[in-house]
């Protein structure tokens, strides 16, 4: 029979990093991850909008927020230096951050809305888990990578979404085999049907009008 552990780990010191904490449940894991008593490094593409500011009000000292694009390189480098600076131990990365188009692949200039997609979803998360494995391994710690259903059931409108996701899913199984050698755990979890702010509706409004 399969039983859930209750086992419960310390927090002491130890570091979070959260990509995509503006809105969502990277703004919602943030909250709960600084209440377990993690410092937290929580990511936010705009972190002088409402999300991020929100977040240092109700949570602690311990959470800071950074300014992270995940298809920016140079601030990806920028977060990882700053956490190694800080002395913690990067106990956990949390990719989160993701964007998603729901129009047929019809509409659009040319492929324009899926290289975005990509970008962020995939390349993103690639960029993050790259620049985090140094850190992990001295930890010994874990990836937690934020699939989807959609990455195994593709629906109408969500063909990009969806193609994004299943490759966070084949993306996550090849680096589980790599990095095990070293005691760093790569998870994948897939939520499903929650009401967030994952469709970029700006992004989706030019490309009906185009």
């Amino acid at each position: 029979m399969f039983q859930l552990s209750t086992e419960t780990v310390s927090t002491a010191n130890r570091a979070v990093l959260i990509t995509g904490c503006d809105t969502g449940f990277g703004y919602q894991l943030a909250i709960e991850c600084d209440r377990l008593g993690f410092h937290v490094f929580a990511g936010a593409l705009n972190p002088d909008q409402n999300g991020a500011q929100e977040l240092k009000t109700v949570c602690s000292q311990k959470l800071r927020v950074l300014k992270m694009n995940v298809t920016d390189c140079e601030e990806v480098a920028n977060v990882f230096n700053q956490i190694k600076c800080s002395g913690r131990e990067l106990w956990a990365v949390v990719n989160n951050a993701g964007i998603a188009i729901n129009a047929p692949i019809e509409w659009g200039h040319d492929i324009r809305e899926l290289s975005r997609t990509f970008d962020v979803n995939v390349f993103g998360a690639v960029r993050v888990a790259k620049q985090s494995l140094p850190l992990l391994r001295i930890s010994k710690g874990r990836i937690i990578n934020v699939s989807s259903l959609a990455g195994r059931l593709t629906l109408n409108g969500l063909s990009y979404y969806s193609m994004s996701k299943h490759a966070i899913r084949s993306f996550s199984d090849g680096l589980r085999n790599e990095v095990e050698y070293f005691n760093i755990n790569v998870i994948t979890i897939e939520p499903v049907l929650y009401r967030t702010h994952i469709i970029n509706w700006s992004l989706m409004k030019n490309t009906l009008d185009k």
